[in-house]
């Protein structure tokens, strides 16, 4: 398991503790004559409306502070190539960032990164990584 597959595991057990179902793993979207790979794909059925809501899921561990910057840099352009694919080929499905509690507070709530996240529009899950569930959506 590499270093970015560290809590996988732990998200895929707090999504389907939230009634999600795991559809794709991981899952692959178009992107301009190849395939981009996500982490989870999912979905759930809106019982009022028994709709089907749909998200992707990429995990982002930040366990290394010397690597913070490189993860940070990769995740905006994945983020963003995501986003652009759904767009043309999946336009209800939502992106997301799993993270811990501590990696969002340390890293995507300082200044620069805060407007980052509000530039492009990122959504997260925060998960708890010791009890394998899900403590917010932002």
């Amino acid at each position: 398991m590499g270093r970015n597959d560290f809590y996988k595991e732990h998200v895929r057990q707090a999504l389907e503790k939230d009634g999600w179902r795991i559809t794709h793993d991981p899952m692959k979207t178009p992107f301009d004559g190849t395939d981009i790979l996500i982490d989870f794909g999912a979905e759930r059925v809106l019982m009022a409306t028994k709709e089907r809501e749909t998200i992707a899921v990429e995990v982002k561990n930040f366990l290394h502070p010397s690597e913070k910057m490189n993860e940070l840099n990769r995740l905006i352009g994945q983020y963003g190539n995501y986003l652009k694919s759904f767009k043309v080929h999946d336009p209800n499905r939502k992106a997301y960032i799993a993270v811990t509690e501590e990696a969002y507070l340390r890293v995507f709530c300082m200044p620069m990164m805060a407007e980052n996240v509000i530039d492009y529009n990122m959504r997260f899950i925060i998960f708890n990584p010791y009890t394998c569930k899900i403590i917010s959506w932002k």
